[in-house]
Formats: structure tokens, sequence, C-alpha cells
């Protein structure tokens, strides 16, 4: 409370300190131009007279000057705004030396109108020079931003001035002479405290336009239309932007009110997000913005329909309004302890301190002294410069939480994506699961399509077999019985080779049906296989008198099936016999029925590396290449086995019963030497119990 209470009186006091150094001191003494004078200010020795008539038309000076009720000036001019043109008579004393080249300065480069007069030697007032903004800038006697009239005086000669001012503006300004080479320094001066003014206010605006592009921050944008409109107004105000541009009076008052306006809505709308009463009073927030806006759009009605005068009376009132308003609403605020409050006292105390003397100014209701002149840029630079701090700290504010927030965010983005990578990890895990067991299943499938496609395929076989081999025994079966029944008196002979083709025909439908049950036996039934230990030679000798017809003993001796037989062969052999039997049986008959005309099949019988080996040979034709894969497939038959009788049993049951004994049946040779060699081979481990 204290620290406010503070902070309150040392803004009143300072509005105080304002308005006693703009109190000018009364003074109505006759001008002297002295010899070392380098600049004469009228200040104190004009007097004025006003038209009651707006006509542009000027009244006859002759009249004006010993009819009007002239009233002294007690200091610079400042009547604010005037319906008719405002007359001054200054009476000027040179002093005896020598004539010098003065300027006629007049400091308020919005004037419309400037009309000079001096009286000639008969007397009579003459127009000697007319300037202002009505006048094209390129017939001003000297070019600057404000009208400037070359002038000499007779030396030692008393001469008076009659001066016509006119203009929409506010009309206020200093009327000085200045000598010429003061009025050149001082404009060069001039132009470089503008040109670094201007430049620096330029540069602060495009600083907090990138910065506030980087932010997006509200409150820079609102700072931004701030500085942007008043540098508009900074730089309309002395008539800078009116020189450089060549800017004609048509567009540049208008264009003034205009930026006038929206410098005051702008203020309003940036002063209350300054003060943060949006949170608090959202509702009275926006009807106060609302209604200003309102009254400054008709100011603005008015500066465009031509009563610019009445249009930026009206906006610069609503502007001194706000500021009071704005300044008793941060009393009320910084009374709160409210930070934001405190500081909008402090800077827009200035400017409001500022913005009262312009608006007292413009209403004549102070002379335009130095401070009053000046006001809107000293008020403006001091109070960017504090806005400009302020910024900064609120934009190093944001950043530290944009940072932190940016920091918040990883962390959580992290542990989001260890998350998320340990879901990523569970599923994928998941799914390699599943895909591994619908890869099995798909194997599954696919060996259960496989052995389903070979299934049927021997189905096929088996029946093609049935339809071939089981239909001619059958046939001569049947047609031998026909025979016999219709012949009964044939001789015995005849009936006696009628009974033998049945029993051949029988015999063959008996060993498919032995081959087919044992082919389906060893697939079904695992339990059939019976091994025990067998005496080997005997076994042998078993198998060989199967063909009593061909071969007479063991040892080789015979016609078309021939054995040999190895020395030193074990004496017994854990096995099937039986099984054995069929698998041997099915060789020998396979070669003897492949064989070439008149040749023999050779069975040789040996112990090698642990096994016993049979091998069968026979001469006869090579196996093509593209058959020899298939060649112990169930119900596999060649296109060389087409032309002989065959279930394409044989071999495979061959193939079964060695696996079954540990061994195993390969084809060694297929084509070599036209020699046929199947081996089968059966391992001696089994040979013990």
């Amino acid at each position: 409370m204290r620290h406010s209470e503070r902070l309150l009186k040392a803004v009143l006091w300072g509005w105080l300190l304002c308005l006693l150094c703009l109190a000018p001191a009364a003074r109505a003494l006759p001008q002297s131009l002295q010899a070392n004078a380098s600049s004469v200010d009228s200040a104190g020795h004009l007097f004025a007279w006003q038209e009651a008539s707006p006509s542009p038309v000027p009244t006859n000076p002759n009249e004006v000057f010993t009819q009007a009720p002239w009233r002294p000036l007690p200091g610079a001019v400042g009547e604010g705004y005037l319906r008719g043109a405002l007359w001054l008579r200054w009476e000027v004393q040179p002093g005896p030396e020598p004539a010098r080249d003065w300027r006629l300065v007049f400091s308020n480069p919005l004037i419309d109108e400037v009309l000079v007069y001096r009286r000639d030697a008969a007397g009579i007032w003459r127009l000697v020079a007319q300037g202002g903004e009505t006048v094209p800038r390129a017939e001003w006697p000297i070019q600057v931003p404000r009208y400037v009239l070359p002038i000499r005086f007779e030396p030692g000669q008393a001469e008076t001035l009659l001066l016509r001012l006119r203009s929409k503006n506010s009309m206020f300004t200093t009327v000085t002479l200045q000598a010429r080479d003061t009025f050149e320094e001082l404009e060069r001066s001039e132009a470089r405290f503008y040109g670094f003014y201007f430049g620096g206010c330029l540069l602060l605006v495009l600083l907090h336009l990138l910065t506030w592009r980087m932010t997006h921050d509200q409150h820079g944008a609102w700072y931004f239309a701030y500085l942007f409109t008043n540098l508009g107004v900074e730089a309309l105000t002395p008539g800078q932007a009116q020189f450089l541009m060549n800017l004609p009076m048509a567009l540049s008052d208008p264009l003034l009110g205009l930026v006038i306006c929206a410098h005051v809505g702008v203020g309003l709308c940036f002063s209350f997000r300054l003060l943060e009463t949006r949170p608090r009073w959202a509702g009275w927030t926006r009807r106060a913005e609302r209604a200003v806006w309102a009254i400054l759009f008709v100011a603005a009605g008015l500066i465009l329909m031509g009563r610019y005068g009445a249009g930026v009376s009206l906006a610069q009132a609503v502007g001194l309004v706000c500021l009071v308003s704005m300044q008793l609403l941060a009393v009320r605020l910084a009374w709160t302890g409210q930070s934001s409050a405190r500081f909008f006292l402090m800077a827009f105390g200035v400017y409001l301190a500022a913005g009262g003397i312009i608006v007292m100014r413009n209403q004549g209701l102070i002379a335009p002294s130095f401070l009053a002149l000046h006001a809107s840029a000293i008020g403006s630079a001091i109070f960017m410069l504090m806005m400009s701090g302020r910024m900064k700290l609120r934009y190093d504010e944001i950043r530290r939480d944009k940072d932190q927030a940016q920091h918040e965010l990883a962390h959580a983005v992290k542990a989001h994506n260890a998350h998320l990578t340990g879901e990523v990890a569970q599923r994928t895990a998941t799914l390699v699961k599943e895909v591994e067991h619908r890869t099995l299943l798909e194997l599954e499938l696919r060996a259960a399509l496989d052995n389903e496609r070979r299934m049927r395929e021997e189905q096929l076989d088996f029946v093609a077999m049935v339809a071939h081999e089981f239909r001619t025994p059958l046939a001569i079966i049947k047609t031998s019985a026909q025979q016999i029944a219709r012949n009964m008196k044939a001789p015995p002979e005849r009936t006696m080779e009628r009974t033998q083709n049945i029993r051949e025909a029988s015999d063959r439908l008996v060993a498919l049906v032995d081959d087919y049950l044992s082919a389906d036996r060893l697939v079904a039934d695992t339990a059939a296989f019976s091994p025990m230990v067998t005496p080997l030679l005997p076994l042998l000798r078993d198998i060989a008198s199967e063909w009593l017809d061909t071969a007479d003993s063991v040892d080789g001796n015979g016609n078309s099936v021939q054995w040999q037989v190895a020395e030193g062969l074990p004496e017994a052999l854990f096995c099937d016999a039986g099984l054995l039997k069929v698998a041997v049986r099915n060789l020998i008959n396979n070669a003897h029925r492949h064989r070439a005309a008149d040749s023999v099949v050779h069975v040789a019988v040996s112990c090698q590396a642990g096994e016993l080996d049979l091998c069968v040979c026979n001469q006869g034709q090579a196996i093509p290449a593209d058959e020899i894969p298939h060649l112990f497939r169930k119900y596999f038959r060649g296109r060389q086995a087409q032309r002989s009788p065959g279930a394409g049993i044989g071999l495979y049951l061959v193939r079964r019963i060695a696996e079954m004994h540990g061994g195993k049946v390969q084809l060694d040779n297929a084509v070599e030497a036209g020699e046929v060699r199947l081996r089968l081979t059966v391992s001696l481990m089994s040979t013990s119990n």
C-alpha cells in the first residue's frame, strides 16, 4: 500500500511541475533586432486578431491594421482550432548595423496558408510572400519541412509585419527570426535528430514485429500496432513525411487525422491488456472498447467529410479521457498490489503528461513553449523505452515458460515413446508368435495337402492298376470257365490247359491282393513288425527256393537267377523274416520282369561297414531320369512297366521294409553299361537282442 501511495503522489507532482513549466510569462515589449542576435523569438511581442468568417478570402490588410481590435499575446501563438483566419501584428526595430539576411520561421508545419504583408513607401500594405500547405512545396522559397520565408530589414528603420494564418489543424506555432547561419545549423541539427529518432523508432518497430512473429504473444501484437500508429503520428505531425514524400494537404491532413483515431483506439486496447482487465471485468472491458471505437469511427467520418478540426478534436478529447481513465484505473489496481498497474502508472504517466500537454496546446489552453512543441516526441521516446524494457522482460518470461514447457513436453514424449516402444515390443513378440504359429499351421496344412494329393494320386494309380491288372486275370478265368462249361466233353489235355489258365490267373490275383494288403499293413499297423533272431543262410535258402526252376542252390548255380554270397557273413540276423522275404522277393521279381531276353539276374550278398548288403542287378533298358525320383513311390509305374504286369507296390514295399529294419534301398546304377542295379542294406546293429 505504501509503495502505491508514493507512486501516485510522484505522478501527481510530476503533472503539476509540467503545468508550472508550461505557464508563460506575460510580456508586451517591442521587438528589437540586436546586432549580435542569432535568433529572435516573437513571444511576448505579438498582437492577434481573429476573423469571424471562415472565408479563405483575406480581409483588406489596411482595414485590419487600423480597425481590428488587436489583443496582445503573452507568449507564442496557441489558439487551438479556429473557424476563421488569425492575424498577427509584429513590430520589429532593427539596429543601426548593416542589413542582415533573416529567416522568418513558423514552427508548425501543418499551417494551411501563411500570408506575409509589409508596407510600402506610400504606407500601403502589400502581400510579399505566400506559403503553407495550400501552396505546392516546390514553390516554397526554402525547401524544409515547415514554411520559412527569407526576409531583410533596413537598418535603423522600425517596421511592422502583418501575418495572416489559416489552418484546419490546431493553430499553435512559434514565429521567430533566425540568422541565416543559425537557421542552417539548426536545420542540420534537427535533420540529424529526426533521422536518429525515426531510425530508432523504425528499428524498434521492426524488432518488436520480429519478436511478435516469433512468440505470437497477444500483448506483443497490440504493442506493435501501438508503436506503428505512434510512429505514423510522429512522422506526420512535424511534417517530415509530407516533406520527404511530397504529400499534398488534401491527402496528408486526412491521413494524419485517421492515424490519430487509430492510435487512440489501439492505445486503449493495449492499455486494457497491459492492466489485465479482461480476466476481472471482461464484459465492462468489451463495452468500453466498443464505445470508444464507435466514437472514433464518428471522428474518422467527420475527418473524411472535410470537418477535420471537429473530427480531430473529438479523437483527441476521447484520447485524453481514455488516458485519465486508464490512470485512475491503474491507481485502483496498483492499490490492490497488481505489479502491471504500477508499471502502467510509471510508463503511461509520462505519456499522459505528454498527451495532456499536446491536447491542451492544440486546444489553445497553454502556450506552445519548447516542451509543448516537442512533448509528443519526448513522451513517446521515454514511453517506448520503458515499454520496450517491459516487453523484453515479458518475452524473457515467455521464453522461459516456453523452454520449461518444451522440456516437460520432451520428457513426456520420451516417456510416451518408451511406453509405446514397450507396447510395440510386446505386440511384436505376440505377432511373431502368432506368425510362427500360423507358419507352423501353414506347414502342417501344406503337408496335409501334399499328403492328400499324394494319397489321391496313389488312389488314382490304384484304381488304374485295378482296372488293368485285375481285369485281365478275371477275364482269363471267366473265358476258361465258359469254355469248359460249353465243351464238357473236350479232351482232358484241353481241359487241363484251361484249368491251368484259371489257376495261373487266380495266383496272379492272389499275389496282387497280397501285395496291396502288405503295403496297407505296413502303413497302418506298425505293430505288425516283429523282429527276432533269424539264421541268415537258411533265410537266404528259403528265399532262393522260390525260384527252383532257375536256381538249385544258394551258391549261384542256376539259369536266370544267380546268387553270389560272400564269406564272413554273420550267422544270424535280428529281423522280421517274413517282411525281409517280401522285400528280397520283390527286388528279384522286379529285376526278372524287366531283364533283357536270355539274360540272368544277379543277386550278391555281402557285409560292409556294419550293414548287410544285398545287390540285385539285371541287364535291361535304362530308367528315364525323370522317373528316378518317383521310383519307390506307392503305385508308381514307369513307362517301361506299362508293357508288363504289376501293381506299382513292390519297390514301395522294399523301401518301407528297409526303413523298418534301419536300412535303405537305393538305385546304384540306372544306365551304365546297360545294367540296372538296386541295392538293399540292413543295419547289423539289429542282430543283437
